[in-house]
């Protein structure tokens, strides 16, 4: 049953042992909640003259911040028009590091305490954090990162800091508070539901995660956190703020107080332990260890250090490794992961070491702004896909009981074909397609993993209690199916008898992705091998299901399957003019990682899959995709007509 292991991902079924393969291992899905954020005000202040800027001030009341009030965000229209359509700008302001060691005693950067960044930011505050960063003391407005992004029509979300945490905690217990037992850390929750909130309440088109200091942390969270939901944002600037083991190089320093900016009772690995999963470095996800192990660019990066920059030691003496390297301490910061992007194939990250340049440079004028300026320009060449937004925890409402509604519960590998069948259903001439998702990464979003979870299981229930779901899409392969040689999986009976009964006509889709891991196989022929023979018993599977639940219409699905064609097309020299490899871009591969998520060509093609599935539309009566010199649709007919034989 190797194949089954693979496909969700619990590891190289060539593995003998039980351990997991350090590239192997899954980015949590952050839970989190908008249901809670209330506007709380507005405010419109005129600049340069006669121009206005919109500011809107949120609080989140789902989360409270570290001693008191609650996490919030400010928005910044663009200049005149703040209805419009826009690129997000989420800024990551900076605000130190801190915790509460078992004694009691809050240690932190130099010149803070437990009452810095454990408090609510209000309005005026997050608004400061803006104004004093671009504005001299003569109230003349400064060149920088920011400004221009402003003065460009971008929409500007500043979230806010209020855990000290750099923007990363995921709800988990705030280690020794001193008042609250049951406080929590959620850095990390708390910013991306403001970003949710943001995109569901704008009309956004691209996002962009921008971190200074505590924030430049804090955008990687970000950047890996919504890959992981397959559905990444358009590219992160972390400015001054790089998580890596190479920090624990400089302890002594801070320890001996002979530099840096860190109290010297501050621990790195104690500050870790509050933080949680990414900050313990005994999981390869922090930056350099995820480009080179796991081939991570599904989201652009530059990363951003001034060679002058105390808080990467620059006050001190060179330690013996950077000496060792010809390097400054702040170089040797940045040196494992400038290896990392440069044995990278086309890496879409960067990393700029400026010399003779301080803490966070994007906040002032000099070349720090122009490199960012490059960056996004390199970025928009390459015509990123607008972001797509999803409630996946926190809306259980059909919008309109008159749609096709259709619910898939599941993991990435099926959620990105999920979200092109409204716009491609829009394409083939279907009107009323609405599309809901519960997402969970991995082996998690398996169905027994879903119906184990009490969160997912009463999420998507919620969703099946209005009867109005029209549609309901699981996806392969639970525990159960893979230790019973694919004879069952009672998950998926769970599912169905709850769904039937408020929605007796309901269809119940099984959809059949492809094994993980792609390159750890030879060839295409090696990399389909027993896939065939797991359709088979999928299909089995479902005429069980179908005589148990004669009224449900249940249907089967691989879209796996155009992972297995694609690469066999690729690796015949079929694919010339469209990919240039196996994994990497996602624009000119299948694969967009090494865990093998889907790259452009496959999700275009995957999604027509999809389609035929739902609606039953016939690929080759769709419109060209004059984007690929292949045609698509034939791939896609081929691989629907082959399911059908079975």
């Amino acid at each position: 049953m190797f194949v089954l292991v693979s496909i969700i991902g619990l590891g190289n079924p060539d593995d003998s042992t039980n351990e997991l393969n350090e590239s192997e291992f899954e980015i949590p899905i952050v839970s989190r909640s908008t249901e809670l954020i209330a506007l709380e005000s507005e405010e419109t202040i005129t600049i340069r003259g006669n121009s206005t800027l919109q500011l809107d001030y949120y609080v989140n009341y789902e989360y409270e911040c570290g001693l008191s009030g609650y996490y919030t965000s400010l928005v910044i229209n663009p200049i005149n028009q703040p209805d419009a359509d826009a690129p997000l700008w989420v800024w990551l302001h900076g605000g130190g590091t801190g915790y509460w060691d078992e004694e009691g005693i809050y240690h932190s950067t130099i010149g803070q305490d437990q009452d810095t960044m454990n408090h609510q930011e209000d309005a005026a505050k997050l608004r400061w954090h803006v104004e004093v960063r671009m504005e001299t003391n003569q109230g003349i407005l400064e060149d920088q990162t920011l400004k221009r992004r402003i003065e460009e029509g971008y929409r500007v979300l500043v979230v806010s800091l209020c855990d000290h945490d750099i923007y990363l905690g995921m709800g988990t217990t705030y280690p020794n508070h001193p008042t609250n037992p049951d406080a929590q850390v959620n850095g990390l929750q708390a910013t991306m539901a403001a970003i949710d909130h943001a995109i569901s309440s704008y009309p956004t088109t691209q996002v962009w995660a921008h971190g200074t200091s505590a924030g430049g942390h804090g955008v990687w969270g970000l950047a890996t956190s919504y890959a992981a939901e397959g559905n990444p944002i358009t590219g992160i600037i972390s400015d001054s703020g790089l998580t890596s083991p190479t920090y624990l190089d400089f302890q002594n320093i801070t320890e001996q107080g002979l530099g840096g900016r860190q109290q010297s009772t501050w621990r790195a690995l104690e500050f870790a332990e509050k933080v949680g999963f990414y900050t313990n470095l005994e999981i390869p996800a922090y930056p350099e260890a995820m480009i080179s192990q796991s081939d991570f660019r599904a989201v652009p990066s530059i990363f951003i250090l001034g060679d002058d920059d105390p808080f990467c030691y620059s006050d001190a003496d060179p330690i013996p490794q950077a000496s060792a390297k010809n390097l400054s301490n702040c170089g040797h910061l940045g040196e494992n992961l400038r290896v990392s992007i440069d044995n990278q194939l086309n890496s879409p990250h960067e990393l700029h070491v400026i010399p003779d340049t301080g803490h966070v440079p994007s906040n002032d004028p000099g070349p720090a702004n122009d490199l960012v300026d490059a960056f996004i320009e390199r970025i928009l060449a390459t015509n990123p896909a607008n972001f797509l937004h999803h409630y996946y925890s926190s809306n259980q409402t059909i919008e309109d009981s008159e749609d096709y509604n259709v619910l898939y519960i599941g993991h990435s590998f099926g959620k990105i074909f999920a979200q092109q069948m409204e716009d491609l259903s829009l394409l083939a001439g279907i009107t009323n397609h609405s599309q809901y998702i519960e997402m969970s990464g991995g082996a998690s979003g398996a169905p027994d993993a879903l119906w184990a979870d009490d969160g997912h299981r009463e999420n998507i229930k919620s969703y099946l209690d209005t009867g109005e779901i029209d549609v309901l899409i699981m996806i392969c392969c639970s525990k159960d199916f893979i230790e019973t040689g694919a004879q069952s999986d009672e998950a998926i009976w769970n599912f169905t008898s709850y769904a039937v009964e408020s929605n007796s006509e309901i269809r119940i889709g099984l959809a059949f992705p492809w094994k993980d891991f792609p390159e750890d196989y030879e060839n295409g022929t090696e990399y389909r091998n027993q896939t065939d023979w797991a359709y088979n018993s999928w299909v089995n599977l479902s005429l069980n299901l179908s005589r148990d639940f004669p009224t449900a219409d249940v249907f089967t699905f691989h879209h796996g399957a155009v992972m297995y064609e694609l690469r066999d097309m690729f690796e015949a020299g079929e694919l010339e003019n469209d990919v240039e490899q196996l994994s990497g871009p996602e624009s000119t591969s299948i694969f967009r990682d090494r865990k093998g998520h889907a790259g452009q060509i496959a999700i275009d093609t995957g999604a027509l899959v999809w389609l035929h599935a739902i609606h039953g539309v016939d690929p080759l009566t769709m419109p060209e995709f004059t984007q690929w010199e292949t045609d698509i649709r034939e791939v896609a007919r081929k691989t629907i007509d082959e399911q059908n034989s079975v």
